[in-house]
């Protein structure tokens, strides 16, 4: 999936209100009940990144979803620059949902921190 491991950052119960409140603006669920995140998604996963990094790849396998917690990230499709995001960005979310091939690279622009949910199965048996 990257072009370095990522290092683990320990999630606080502040993130998991940040988290919630992004995920029920999207509306991929019911709002969640922040103080409950680590429970219902117990393989979450705070990650950093350093600029440059590739965090997803184009026309990989697609399985995990990835909310951009802080920095910001490059977005492109078939080597060419298309979008930058920033926090609160979903990155991933198309093949997150329907297994799907990635459809664009995401490479952090500038040190990201990022939320790590691997499956759809885990997001949704909460």
């Amino acid at each position: 999936m990257t072009d370095l491991e990522a290092a683990a950052i320990p999630i606080t119960p502040a993130h998991y209100r940040w988290l919630g409140g992004v995920l029920g603006l999207y509306a991929l669920t019911e709002p969640p009940d922040p103080d409950n995140l680590a429970g219902i998604l117990p393989s979450l996963e705070l990650l950093k990144f350093p600029a440059g990094t590739t965090i997803i790849r184009e026309n990989e396998a697609g399985q995990g979803l990835f909310v951009l917690h802080s920095g910001s990230v490059a977005v492109t499709r078939g080597g060419k620059r298309v979008a930058e995001l920033h926090s609160g960005a979903l990155l991933g979310e198309i093949g997150f949902i329907t297994g799907s091939p990635r459809t664009a690279t995401i490479e952090a622009v500038r040190e990201c921190e990022v939320f790590s949910i691997p499956s759809m199965d885990d997001f949704l048996a909460r």
